[in-house]
């Protein structure tokens, strides 16, 4: 019977750590906007999405001592959570006034979004008192933001002599402009020898030849050059040294600097048909080409250069007017900050930390 008596009360007492290990901490207000209290699980709540988003982009969890502008990064996002809730709470007021609502639509995908988030929630998160209401009221807040965001910006119009002003700085945008898709969308056949100076091995370890090897292996290459000059066949030499040498039968495009080095495309279209390269270097090797054939642009490849360039402008003046959009929108958002009480219990928000 004691033995039985001892057992319970060791149960009970490891039953009782493990409810004052998760007991939930305070749950006080730290803001007020108007009429409506924020509570500091709301903080929390918007502060862990914060730090997961952070920590994913930078592929870290030590990030949070970074300084910016003499701020650590942690008080830099904290401070940001301020305006981000203000500007939530002012936006769900002015849904009101624009009798702006959810659609079932979003409001089933904010219940959808709300049960995946409820399934990761955070053990700080649960001390506080972040539960599905709380989730699914600020997760509407975010929604409504967007909403209200949309409305006030849907007739908004730049200055296109800006607009102009913007591009006419974008050196990138500039270039693409230039492309005539005649010209840009020639190709060429080429049969290409590349001796590489960095290899990867089948298990994916990289290694760089070091300065007596590049020596040798550029001793080798003028040699092969000498041999294909006088005749020789670009596949049979590369099957003779396999280990040194790649060969590649390809058709190049002249725009195709993503995936050959901007040198060896200038080089290749410097030469004419059925002529051999001199050795070209880049950073990735050396290089001998023969260039077989010159190819113009069919209609396709021209419409297709055509298309890349118009989604180039588009994108760029997307991207401004999205710019200046925000930038409006903010202004508003300062304006109508006036229309509204906002009080910050400062002692309670100094004690905030993201970790």
């Amino acid at each position: 019977m004691k033995k039985k008596t001892s057992l319970l009360l060791i149960v009970a007492f490891i039953i009782m750590i493990n409810l004052v290990g998760c007991s939930k901490v305070e749950d006080r207000v730290i803001m007020t906007i108007n009429d409506q209290e924020v509570m500091e699980s709301e903080v929390v709540l918007y502060l862990s999405q914060i730090k997961t988003t952070y920590e994913y982009s930078f592929g870290s969890t030590d990030i949070w001592e970074i300084e910016i502008d003499g701020v650590t990064l942690e008080e830099f996002v904290i401070e940001e959570v301020k305006d981000i809730i203000i500007e939530a709470k002012i936006s769900g007021y002015k849904a009101e006034e624009y009798n702006i609502t959810l659609t079932e639509e979003e409001i089933k995908e904010i219940n959808e979004n709300v049960e995946i988030y409820m399934a990761m929630l955070s053990d700080k998160e649960k001390k506080i008192g972040v539960d599905r209401e709380l989730v699914n009221q600020v997760f509407i807040q975010e929604e409504i933001t967007r909403k209200v965001y949309e409305y006030v910006t849907e007739d908004f119009q730049v200055d296109e002599q800006l607009l102009e002003e913007y591009l006419n700085e974008d050196v990138d945008y500039l270039e693409v402009m230039d492309i005539v898709p005649e010209e840009y969308a020639k190709s060429v056949k080429v049969q290409m020898l590349t001796f590489p100076i960095i290899n990867t091995d089948d298990s994916g370890e990289i290694t760089v030849l070091d300065e007596e090897e590049k020596e040798e292996l550029e001793s080798l290459t003028k040699d092969i050059l000498e041999e294909v000059k006088n005749g020789a066949s670009f596949a049979d030499i590369a099957a003779d040294n396999e280990e040194e040498i790649i060969f590649e039968d390809l058709q190049i495009y002249k725009y195709q600097t993503t995936y050959f080095p901007e040198e060896l495309i200038n080089s290749i279209y410097d030469l004419k048909e059925n002529e051999i390269s001199d050795i070209i270097e880049t950073s990735a090797g050396y290089t001998i080409v023969l260039v077989e054939e010159f190819l113009d642009a069919t209609e396709e490849e021209i419409e297709e250069v055509a298309d890349y360039k118009n989604q180039v402008e588009e994108d760029a003046i997307s991207v401004y007017v999205e710019q200046q959009k925000i930038t409006y929108f903010y202004e508003l958002m300062d304006d109508w900050r006036k229309e509204f009480t906002i009080e910050i219990n400062e002692e309670i928000w100094d004690e905030i930390t993201i970790q």
